[in-house]
């Protein structure tokens, strides 16, 4: 599952892999792992989405990770777009869609999100929230 293991480089630099469509849901890797990653790699297969919207989409979904778990994204697609995410969202480079391209990037840093940083305490309050808005309900 994704999150679940960092692992490492040899240059000691701790990853979180995700394959393909792992990268699209926003809790899997902060909910499963709570340690920072210096940046996350997805490896995606994006040859089913054909010329449509869908890779750009997908690309797009990786910008948020990146924000989200305030860590680079590494994306390499086969045929859709890669490309370097920094935690801020912004994008580094990328290759184009159906290309054959080699680039490269310096990583940027990671810089943990708030939501990264804070997050337990946005559990507690969640569960809290959810406790107060229960006591209203069952008030009336």
């Amino acid at each position: 599952g994704v999150g679940e293991v960092n692992l490492k480089t040899d240059q000691g630099l701790k990853y979180a892999p995700q394959v393909c469509y792992e990268i699209i849901f926003p809790h899997a890797r902060i909910f499963k792992a709570l340690e920072q990653p210096d940046f996350i790699l997805t490896v995606t297969n994006d040859a089913w989405y054909g010329k449509s919207p869908g890779p750009y989409q997908h690309f797009t979904k990786a910008k948020f990770r990146a924000i989200e778990n305030g860590a680079p994204v590494i994306r390499s697609a086969n045929t859709g777009i890669s490309g370097l995410i920094d935690s801020s969202g912004h994008i580094v480079g990328q290759t184009g869609l159906y290309t054959k391209e080699v680039k490269f990037f310096d990583l940027p840093i990671a810089v943990p999100s708030p939501l990264t940083q804070n997050i337990k305490f946005l559990i507690f309050f969640a569960v809290t929230l959810g406790f107060i808005g229960l006591g209203v309900i069952f008030r009336q």
